[in-house]
């Protein structure tokens, strides 16, 4: 009698618990697994970048990109998060935020960086990046250990050599950045 009891209570308490309300459902925009390693790259201007084309945002429209979580190893001498409106398959548009981040990450670590001013998504394309100047040679943006996705490894070299994939400056490497965007409701 006392095990149907206190199956009964299990059940009943069980119940209450279900009717409390859904916490809010947190979505990401990421291509990337697993932290892997971090690209070796001399003295120069680069940008790490995921591209989300309106075909990756449209089942996000509504909600609101509130921070980006980045891997750094080492910090560079300036870091700079952007992100990016609409542009073409193989650069971005317009600036819709940009933020000096230097004195606010960490190395060897997961970052995360809060929006000052949250994007609301509709179904446009986004590119998020992360640009670094680097006065030495450094490993600075994370990755996972590929296969890549044709968007979760774009790059910009201040070489001249423009918008293009990791993949294409340094074949065969496969892999893609570790820039999670972080959506609530």
């Amino acid at each position: 009698m006392k095990n149907y009891l206190l199956l009964l209570l299990c059940v009943v308490s069980l119940g209450i618990v279900s009717c409390d309300e859904d916490p809010p459902v947190v979505e990401d925009l990421v291509y990337a697994g697993d932290n892997a390693n971090s690209p070796v790259l001399p003295p120069g201007i680069y940008e790490f970048a995921a591209r989300f084309p309106a075909s990756f945002t449209d089942d996000f429209t509504g909600q609101t990109l509130e921070s980006v979580d980045i891997n750094l190893y080492e910090i560079p001498a300036v870091l700079e998060l952007r992100i990016y409106g609409a542009g073409s398959a193989t650069a971005p548009g317009s600036v819709l935020y940009s933020e000096v981040i230097t004195d606010n990450v960490v190395a060897n670590s997961r970052n995360s960086i809060f929006l000052r001013d949250p994007i609301e998504l509709t179904d446009q394309e986004l590119w998020i990046s992360v640009r670094a100047s680097q006065s030495v040679e450094q490993q600075v943006m994370g990755c996972d250990a590929g296969p890549r996705d044709p968007n979760g490894d774009r790059f910009f070299a201040s070489d001249g050599s423009n918008w293009t994939t990791f993949n294409a400056f340094a074949s065969p490497e496969s892999i893609n950045w570790n820039i999670i965007g972080r959506l609530s409701d």
